[in-house]
């Protein structure tokens, strides 16, 4: 079993892979050549990302370690700063094993979002078109606590994903003065999401129409406003089975217009520009990506 140990933050470029030089060292028999380590990283990305005096020089050093082998891979700029390091420690001492894993973590490292691996699995091309249902709880943009019901359908969109989501807030409420105020909400947006390992960086966008009942006051009232929203989006991929997996999830939006519920020309109560909303997705894959 391998261990990576992640000992300093690596930079990297969220479009494009990085060009970088790359540095083979080792005193291991079993062990290859550097050329051997950028080919094996070229089938993973797809393009190569090597170029001799590149600004970027990335460092692997091999070295025995008891029974097995400990790798070291080094980040350094221009200047020869390191700006980041990872370890391996492997309990064999079969190298080939090792610098598959060494390939996948410099892959990583220079296309941290997948958009260029092909032939690996730890960074996917886009998930299968699919299904996804998950109850939602979310505050700031109701009164109170609110909880409700999202449905998303995903599609594959090159090595990203679209999702297209309904939503539904089933209940929120919150007092207000000597009353208080109810609201239900009905929601439609989109998602752009990527792949990093098993989590999902996604960016969202949407509109939500809330329709909302005041109780107590002099008169009972109903209203609706509208709000759009942009937001970001971080879920965890969980495979249960081929087909089905368990996202949990949290988001953070950016709602405008401010809206102001109003009863007899009083403020009851003023939305928040921010609200966080959490989730946990039962997705069901219905075809291949």
């Amino acid at each position: 079993m391998l261990h990576l140990l992640l000992l300093g933050p690596i930079l990297f470029s969220a479009g494009t892979p990085l060009t970088a030089d790359l540095v083979y060292r080792h005193e291991v028999e079993t062990c290859s050549t550097a050329d051997s380590l950028k080919s094996q990283v070229r089938q993973l990305l797809a393009v190569d990302p090597f170029q001799d005096r590149a600004p970027q020089i990335i460092l692997v050093t091999v070295n025995p370690l008891g029974t097995g082998l400990k790798a070291m891979v080094s980040f350094a700029n221009k200047q020869r700063n390191t700006t980041g390091l990872r370890v391996i420690e492997h309990p064999s001492n079969d190298c080939q094993e090792l610098e598959r894993s060494l390939a996948l973590t410099i892959s990583i490292l220079l296309d941290p979002l997948g958009l260029y691996s092909t032939s690996n699995q730890s960074i996917s091309h886009g998930q299968p078109m699919a299904i996804a249902m998950s109850p939602t709880l979310h505050w700031g943009g109701q009164p109170g606590l609110a909880y409700g019901l999202e449905i998303t359908g995903s599609l594959p969109a090159g090595s990203l994903n679209l999702d297209l989501r309904l939503e539904r807030t089933l209940y929120a409420s919150d007092n207000a003065a000597e009353g208080q105020i109810r609201s239900t909400s009905l929601g439609i947006g989109a998602a752009l999401c990527g792949k990093v390992l098993d989590w999902m960086p996604c960016m969202t966008s949407g509109l939500t129409q809330t329709e909302f009942l005041s109780l107590g006051f002099p008169t009972d009232s109903r209203s609706t406003l509208t709000d759009a929203h942009v937001g970001v989006r971080l879920a965890y991929h969980l495979d249960l089975t081929d087909q089905i997996t368990l996202e949990p999830w949290l988001e953070g939006r950016w709602h405008t217009p401010t809206r102001n519920l109003l009863v007899d020309d009083e403020i009851l109560w003023t939305s928040r520009p921010t609200s966080l909303r959490f989730g946990l997705a039962g997705r069901f894959a219905i075809g291949d990506p």
